[in-house]
């Protein structure tokens, strides 16, 4: 089977719902592939990390502990 790649334009908050998402279904996969050793979800699971690893990484959001601390101390 060949691969097609195409270049999507999407705006950041775009690539954060899905990366949101995708961790969201990494969990399901990774939970369906351990309780019931299904290879369908065990390649499904490769799939979804794979796609993640493509994604450009975020910058890490600040934590609701250090929003509430910087609001405290400024």
């Amino acid at each position: 089977m060949k691969c097609h790649k195409e270049n999507l334009e999407l705006t950041a908050e775009q690539i954060e719902v899905i990366q949101g998402a995708l961790q969201t279904q990494e969990k399901i996969l990774s939970v369906q592939s351990r309780a019931d050793r299904d290879n369908d979800a065990h390649h499904r699971l490769a799939i979804v990390k794979g796609v993640l690893k493509s994604l450009p990484k975020s910058a890490p959001q600040p934590s609701l502990w250090n929003s509430m601390t910087r609001g405290l101390f400024s």
